[in-house]
C-alpha cells in the first residue's frame, strides 16, 4: 500500500518529487511497517534541487545576500567615517574678513 495523498493538484505536464509525497503529516496514511519502507524509501529518490521553481529562490537568495552585504559595507564605512570625525581634537576654521 503507498501512503495516500487527498487533495494534491500538480501542474500539468509534472511528476511529483518521489512520487506520491505527501506536504505534511497529516496528509501520509501509513498503516503497516511496509507502508514506512515505501514511504521512506520514496523520500530518499526526492531531488528537491531539480525542482524549477527553487532556482527562482536560490537567485532571489543569492541577490538578498548580496544586497545585504553592500548594506552592511555602508554601513560600517559610515561608522568609521564618524568615529575618525569625532576623534579629531579640534576644527580650526579661518575666515578672512574684509576689511572696510
Amino acid at each position: 500500500m503507498v501512503p495516500r495523498i487527498h487533495g494534491r493538484r500538480l501542474l500539468p505536464g509534472t511528476d511529483p518529487a518521489g512520487g506520491n509525497t505527501a506536504r505534511n503529516m497529516n496528509e501520509i496514511n501509513i498503516k503497516s511497517v511496509e507502508d514506512a519502507r515505501k514511504y521512506r524509501e520514496q523520500l530518499a529518490a526526492r531531488k528537491p534541487e531539480d525542482d524549477p521553481g527553487l532556482a527562482k529562490w536560490r537567485t532571489s537568495k543569492r541577490y538578498i545576500l548580496l544586497l545585504l552585504v553592500v548594506v552592511f559595507f555602508l554601513m560600517y564605512y559610515l561608522i568609521s567615517v564618524n568615529i575618525e570625525v569625532l576623534s579629531l581634537p579640534g576644527l580650526n576654521v579661518t575666515v578672512e574678513i574684509p576689511k572696510p
